[in-house]
C-alpha cells in the first residue's frame, strides 16, 4: 500500500513529463529494487513480483509510453527468471506445478491435496465446515489454500461465488478509476484494485493448478490480520475516491455541509 501511495503520487505530478524515461523511472524504480530487495530476504518472490506487477499497472495508466514499458518488462522478467533458477526450492516449485504427480508425496503433494479438495466438493459442496482435507492433509488450508476449502465444503457454486464477488469489486474499482475527479485519484483506484485483483487471481490459479504455488493469501478471505488490515485499508481509499463522484453529482463542495 505505501508503494502504490508513493508512485501514485510521484506519477500524478510528473503527468506531462512521462515521456522522458529518466522521469519515469526515477525515484521509482531504484525504491522498488530496494523494497524487492528487503522481501527476497525473507524470502517471497511471489510477494515481490505482485508489487512489481502493480508499479507496472500504475506507469501504464499514468500513460508511460508503450516501448518504455516493454523495457521495464522484458528487464524484471529476466531477473525473476534469474531469481527462480537460483535457488532449488523456487525450481521444484516450478516442476511440480508442471507435473505434480512425478513427486506426489514431496514437491506435489500439495497441489495434488488441492485437486482433491476442489474435486470433492463437485457441484454443492460436501457442507459448510465439513470439510476433510483441512485436517492434515491440505497444508496451510486457512490461509494460502482457503480457495480449495471453500470448493471442498460449498463446491463448483461456492467456488464461482468467489470468484463474482472478485470480478464485481474489479468491476467497481475501475468504475471508481474512470470516474475519480483526479488524475491522484484515478491512479490510486487503479493501484489498489490492482493489487486485490492481482493478488486473488495468483492464489487461485495456484490452487487450481493454473499457476506455481507463491504463497500469496487470498485477500478478506485467507486467515492473517495484517493481510486484510491493509486490504480493507485500502477499500476505504477506494470508497473515499468514489464518495469525491456522489458529492460532485450532488453538487457538495464541502462535505461538511453534507453532513448538516
Amino acid at each position: 500500500l505505501a508503494v502504490i501511495l508513493f508512485c501514485a503520487d510521484l506519477l500524478a505530478r510528473r503527468k506531462d513529463r512521462l515521456s522522458d524515461f529518466s522521469q519515469l523511472t526515477i525515484p521509482i524504480v531504484p525504491v522498488l529494487i530496494l523494497v524487492a530487495a528487503l522481501i527476497m530476504l525473507q524470502p517471497d518472490l511471489g510477494t515481490m513480483i505482485i508489487i512489481a506487477f502493480v508499479v507496472f499497472v500504475l506507469m501504464f495508466v499514468a500513460g508511460a509510453r508503450l516501448r518504455h514499458l516493454f523495457l521495464m518488462a522484458v528487464t524484471a522478467g529476466s531477473a525473476a527468471t534469474v531469481l527462480v533458477f537460483t535457488a532449488e526450492y523456487r525450481m521444484q516449485r516450478l516442476l511440480s506445478f508442471l507435473n505434480p504427480w512425478n513427486d506426489p508425496m514431496k514437491t506435489g503433494f500439495q497441489i495434488i491435496q488441492s485437486l482433491i479438495a476442489l474435486g470433492s466438493g463437485r457441484i454443492f459442496g460436501l457442507g459448510l465446515g465439513m470439510s476433510r482435507q483441512k485436517f492434515f492433509y491440505l497444508p496451510a488450508a486457512h490461509t494460502d489454500f482457503i480457495f480449495a476449502i471453500i470448493g471442498e465444503e460449498l463446491g463448483l457454486i461456492g467456488t464461482l461465488a468467489v470468484i463474482l464477488a472478485f470480478s464485481i469489486l474489479a468491476y467497481m474499482g475501475i468504475r471508481i478509476a474512470f470516474r475519480a475527479p483526479t488524475f491522484l485519484g484515478r491512479l490510486l483506484a487503479s493501484g489498489i484494485t490492482a493489487v486485490i485483483v492481482i493478488q486473488a487471481l495468483i492464489n487461485m490459479g495456484a490452487v487450481t493448478g493454473v499457476l506455481p504455488i507463491t504463497g500469496v493469501p487470498l485477500p478478506l478471505i485467507s486467515f492473517g490480520g495484517s493481510s486484510l488490515s491493509f486490504t480493507l485499508s485500502g477499500i476505504g481509499i477506494l470508497l473515499k475516491i468514489s464518495s469525491y463522484e456522489r458529492k460532485k453529482a450532488d453538487g457538495v463542495v464541502d462535505a461538511r455541509d453534507h453532513f448538516r
